[in-house]
């Protein structure tokens, strides 16, 4: 069995940190003598967020000419913190920066302080000649078309080819890492898994191609109704799971209600449909810090959002209900 190739053996380390009540002019002549694009903040000596160059620049942006002489690194830092473990595979660490959308990922010791960073650029380095020592055990004169090949190896471990979204393995490991960062900041997160009505009866009317272009315009008017930060997977055959961070469940059916109510005014024919167009239901679940004592595993607010579906089905679909500890409240 071959070696697990592990992320920490990239990273860079020290890694250069400032108090969470650094001043912005002390964290700007901090990256300027280091010439460096982003440092991490740390609280009790654990790290709790990034400052990175860009978000100064926005800060600076949206507060000039306000006086900035009391801003702390608290203000400007970018939290929660996503972060690996130091077991973790390089492969793993490659995923986590390609589902994320990140671009410095910190690693951490079992005990959960700094043990360095590493960069997307330096995992796709670090990938790159990994592979180009499989190419020379292949016997290639280099490694481009493996590095190609492997590229496309991880979007495909990610993406559902037809909706173009997320699927079940990306789903598991972002659920995952937003279920570890909520119990760490103590931050509400929210899920809506929406299935439409009636589409047996549309692939049985219409075709199987037919249900296929209908999945993927399924998934198009979800992508209009998210920000940029939610992110869809298709978790069925025509159910789509939304994860939403920074979201408590009391925001989440406001949206879910939005969602059901774009796919309909959509008007998507479905003659066989008692509404005559494409219709959805959708049961969200969620953890609110404030409200919550317990916070549920990714499998529990899954199924509590599969039940809270389920309910808006019976309830006679194009809805959506939000669950409440045993029991979901309507919404129409």
């Amino acid at each position: 069995m071959s070696k697990v190739i592990l992320a920490k053996d990239f990273m860079s380390s020290p890694v250069t940190t400032v108090n969470i009540s650094a001043s912005l002019i002390d964290i700007v002549k901090v990256m300027s003598a280091r010439k460096i694009s982003c440092l991490l903040v740390l609280k009790n000596g654990l790290p709790v967020g990034m400052i990175t160059e860009r978000d100064i620049v926005t800060f600076l942006a949206s507060h000039l000419p306000k006086p900035t002489d009391h801003t702390t690194a608290k203000e400007l830092m970018t939290s929660p913190l996503i972060t690996i473990n130091e077991n973790d595979s390089l492969f793993a660490a490659t995923v986590l920066c390609r589902s994320q959308k990140v671009r410095h990922v910190p690693i951490l010791e079992n005990n959960g302080t700094l043990a360095g960073i590493i960069t997307y650029s330096d995992l796709v380095e670090a990938n790159h000649l990994q592979l180009e020592r499989q190419a020379a055990l292949f016997g290639k004169k280099n490694g481009s078309n493996i590095m190609e090949l492997n590229e496309h190896l991880i979007e495909l471990t990610l993406t559902d080819p037809l909706m173009e979204i997320g699927n079940r393995r990306s789903m598991e490991m972002d659920l995952q890492q937003t279920q570890q960062l909520s119990k760490r900041y103590k931050r509400p997160f929210s899920l809506i898994i929406i299935d439409i009505d009636f589409f047996k009866l549309f692939n049985d009317h219409y075709g199987h191609y037919a249900g296929d272009e209908c999945l993927k315009h399924f998934a198009y008017v979800l992508k209009q109704c998210i920000r940029d930060v939610d992110r869809l997977y298709r978790y069925g055959g025509e159910e789509i799971l939304v994860l939403l961070p920074e979201t408590t469940p009391d925001n989440a059916i406001i949206l879910a209600r939005r969602i059901i109510s774009s796919i309909y005014e959509d008007y998507y024919e479905h003659i066989k449909s008692s509404f005559e167009f494409l219709t959805a239901s959708a049961g969200v679940s969620g953890y609110d810090a404030s409200k919550d004592a317990v916070l549920p595993s990714p499998g529990e607010l899954i199924i509590q959002a599969d039940n809270a579906m389920y309910e808006a089905k019976r309830q006679g679909r194009n809805c959506a209900r939000l669950y409440e500890g045993g029991e979901t409240q309507a919404t129409l």
